[in-house]
């Protein structure tokens, strides 16, 4: 009996001392006076692509279609850090450089998701394809019943334009993305190497129209699954997609916020105290376990229905892959007889394995 006692104590030591260790890794890499450096301060010479494919979270930031009309998705391929190797700030230290296809708002425009797109119930939308790829491109629309989501008209070829025109009648939150030439290898691949992007058709009146009207911030974040061949090389030195791998073994490498490790550690969500917040979030990988630590869902809209009533105070909600979903929450920023919150909120997949390999990232309430 003293022997499996003794045991025992040995192995609970062993988890309070990992315990207090990893407790205190993860408050000194969150200090209260955290301010996350940008990891790419030169986007490089002017018209170039920026090596730093993350686009901004921040709904207000990127590219919106208020009132309908023509919008302009550019296809383009670059190569850049996928994982920055010694400046990496989660998980391990390699150095990985990546072949992405992106959609962007214009030709030097390389950033991953493909920039927000906004529109209103009703609007008539057109949307015009230019590709300045290598390889065919494609859009399919979630948000589009019919001509295989806008895919059938548009598809380009190297150096063409593709232009479609729809009416978006149904309100939601959807995900569009790259099917390239249709085949079951460009379905898997375009996405993969970054031509995804969200879609909010807003409803004209109804619970999450009011939500809307009344929040502070919106942002948006899209996670997704990456399986990478580091041997097959591009003649730029660049790892590519390993189909093999997604097939057979189904293990990502990656999983990852805005295209690449570290996004949103880099361009955290900022917000301020009292802050009503709508938060749109995508997946187009695994089965994602979204969670906020920090933070209860005040409102979420799954699968990205608008229409019905929300559910009411959530801590994880899971997002489906290719799906979105709408969350609205409140910040807090708490002070008790523990002293006073950091304001350092972490947005994760509650999936261990995911959060390991990258699905981490940081909302700073100011």
């Amino acid at each position: 009996m003293q022997r499996y006692l003794k045991v025992f104590f040995l192995f609970f030591s062993v988890f309070v001392f990992g315990f207090i260790v990893s407790n205190s890794l993860w408050a000194s890499s969150f200090p209260p006076e955290f301010n996350p450096p940008i990891l790419f301060s030169n986007p490089g010479a002017e018209g170039d692509p920026d090596p730093d494919i993350t686009r901004d979270p921040d709904v207000s930031a990127v590219s919106v279609l208020p009132d309908g009309g023509t919008f302009e998705i550019f296809a383009n391929e670059t190569v850049a850090p996928l994982s920055p190797g010694e400046d990496r700030k989660w998980g391990t230290e390699d150095d990985v450089l990546y072949e992405y296809f992106t959609f962007g708002e214009n030709e030097s425009d390389t950033k991953v998701p493909g920039p927000f797109i906004r529109v209103l119930e009703g609007n008539e939308v057109t949307i015009k394809l230019v590709n300045n790829g290598t390889t065919v491109h494609s859009i399919d629309f979630h948000a589009v019943t019919g001509f295989q989501g806008g895919a059938t008209e548009l598809r380009a070829l190297s150096g063409e334009t593709a232009e479609f025109t729809f009416t978006a009648d149904v309100p939601g939150i959807y995900i569009y993305h790259c099917v390239g030439d249709g085949s079951p290898m460009d379905i898997a691949r375009h996405p993969h190497n970054g031509m995804m992007g969200m879609m909010l058709v807003e409803p004209k009146k109804g619970n999450f129209r009011k939500a809307l009207d009344k929040a502070d911030k919106e942002y948006f974040v899209l996670k997704h699954s990456m399986f990478v061949d580091k041997e097959a090389t591009t003649n730029e030195g660049a790892a590519t997609f390993d189909a093999e791998k997604l097939i057979k073994s189904g293990v990502t490498d990656y999983c990852v916020y805005q295209g690449r490790m570290d996004a949103l550690i880099d361009h955290p969500l900022v917000s301020s105290k009292d802050d009503n917040v709508m938060l749109y979030y995508g997946n187009m990988g695994m089965v994602s376990h979204f969670h906020i630590i920090g933070e209860i869902f005040d409102n979420v809209w799954q699968l990205g229905d608008l229409k019905s009533r929300p559910l009411k105070n959530i801590q994880t909600v899971d997002v489906p892959t290719a799906s979105a979903l709408a969350v609205g929450f409140k910040t807090d920023v708490k002070s008790d007889s523990l002293g006073k919150d950091n304001g350092i909120h972490i947005l994760v997949d509650h999936d261990m394995k995911c959060f390991m390999k990258g699905s981490i990232g940081i909302m700073v309430v100011e």
